[in-house]
């Protein structure tokens, strides 16, 4: 995480399940279908219609009969093909033909959809059906579809997410009537999903936000592309990303992107979509553009430090926190860390035992607090650097943060000392420089 001035907050890595359906898919070689005013799927055995129906492709209104599914997935499936291609075409007519052009509400959310994909220069997208289709009291088709998506470059490993749509089925083509955002379980809603954006795309940062933070986006992309390049640095495990993307965030954002409630000491956050893409997001009410280099560069850590890892790491914060604003002030002195003063008040006030396994500050804490604890982590990385040098550092960072090894075990492989000394020197270190 990033706490104000400086600091980044790492965020979850959600895993989640494809939603389930009541079946109108193929299920075990039958297809599933529903009648009006029925409680369950009617299955109709080898795909064959009911006695009686006609033989020729059905109507596809499912509220006067049955839509064999095969047919009706077929017919969503090439309206969401043709929806995505006109998305990656600039073709705005194309991406809202599936609309009801009276439905004036639906249509004012997808062109704010089409407008900041457009303007984040989208250069992968593709709306697949995932799941079974099911059918909704008065007739609506509920299905799941599936989005995968790039920005910039084409040689990628897409971004999904999962979101629920509706259509209508009548007139012998369907009809989209909602489609819905990703949910909080899914890291969602995107900020492209439910924000209209502005954005500028530099060499290796796309910086995007709202119209109010317009003027200051090629500011924040110029700081970001200098933090760009001293973290692709340490892209150690995997290649940095094609682009780090960052979202600009006001306070109806900050609480609304990605579904995150963060503490009042938080400025930015990184938020990992998969194993290899984490998005950051910044607090443009907390964080000057002067500051923009700063976090930035400590979030851009996040991503490369932490790329490929599936794991949660709740007793390395100080670890993951360390090697962050380590990166943050590479190159730096030590006494012009910015938030040194409040390392020093953190350490004189009693509230640090010593320990160098800090916990990351509560909910509660004060922005002074949050900055001590980050402190206390970064002088502790940095000792390792001056006594062991920063490739064992890293190779530490590696086994206990990437790995889940135990302190002992590592520092015994890596440093050939046992934790307790190594874990004493840190504390007489951190104490030495802070005056605790």
């Amino acid at each position: 995480m990033a706490r104000i001035r400086a600091g980044a907050v790492l965020g979850v890595l959600v895993v989640f399940a494809p939603p389930a359906a009541v079946s109108l898919g193929p299920v075990g070689g039958q297809i599933a279908s529903v009648s009006r005013g029925a409680d369950t799927a009617e299955l109709l055995k080898d795909g064959l219609p009911p006695e009686g129906s006609q033989s020729e492709e059905p109507d596809l209104d499912v509220s006067d009969g049955v839509e064999t599914s095969g047919v009706l997935r077929s017919k969503i499936t090439d309206v969401l093909d043709q929806q995505a291609s006109a998305l990656l075409q600039g073709n705005l007519a194309g991406f809202l033909a599936s609309t009801d052009p009276a439905d004036t509400a639906l249509r004012s959310q997808l062109t704010r959809r089409f407008a900041s994909l457009r303007a984040m220069r989208v250069a992968v997208f593709e709306e697949a059906l995932t799941g079974t289709l099911r059918v909704e009291q008065g007739g609506h088709v509920a299905a799941s579809v599936r989005l995968r998506y790039c920005f910039v470059a084409t040689r990628c490993a897409p971004v999904e997410t999962t979101v629920q749509t509706y259509w209508s089925a009548t007139a012998g083509q369907p009809r989209l009537t909602t489609f819905k955002t990703s949910t909080p379980e899914q890291t969602g809603p995107r900020p492209w999903e439910v924000s209209e954006l502005q954005a500028v795309v530099g060499k290796r940062v796309v910086v995007a936000g709202t119209k109010r933070w317009a003027s200051r986006l090629k500011s924040i992309l110029a700081a970001a592309e200098r933090a760009a390049a001293v973290a692709d640095r340490y892209a150690k495990w995997d290649s940095p990303p094609s682009r780090y993307i960052v979202y600009v965030a006001g306070s109806d954002e900050w609480s609304q992107w990605h579904g995150v409630r963060q503490a009042s000491w938080v400025a930015a956050y990184a938020m990992p979509l998969n194993a290899t893409h984490t998005e950051i997001v910044l607090n443009a009410q907390k964080v000057a553009v002067s500051d923009a280099r700063d976090v930035l560069q400590h979030e851009f850590a996040h991503v490369v430090t932490l790329s490929g890892v599936q794991r949660t790491y709740p007793n390395s914060w100080w670890l993951v926190e360390g090697i962050a604003e380590y990166i943050q002030n590479v190159g730096a002195s030590t006494y012009r860390y910015r938030a040194f003063g409040d390392g020093r008040r953190y350490a004189r006030s009693g509230r640090w035992n010593g320990t160098i396994p800090l916990s990351e500050p509560d909910s509660t804490a004060t922005t002074s607090e949050a900055n001590g604890r980050y402190a206390v982590a970064f002088l502790a990385v940095r000792r390792l650097v001056e006594r062991y040098g920063e490739w064992r550092m890293l190779a530490f960072f590696n086994a206990v943060a990437r790995e889940g090894q135990g302190l002992e075990a590592a520092s015994s492989a890596i440093f050939k000392v046992s934790w307790s000394k190594v874990s004493e020197d840190c504390t007489r270190y951190v104490r030495h420089a802070l005056g605790g």
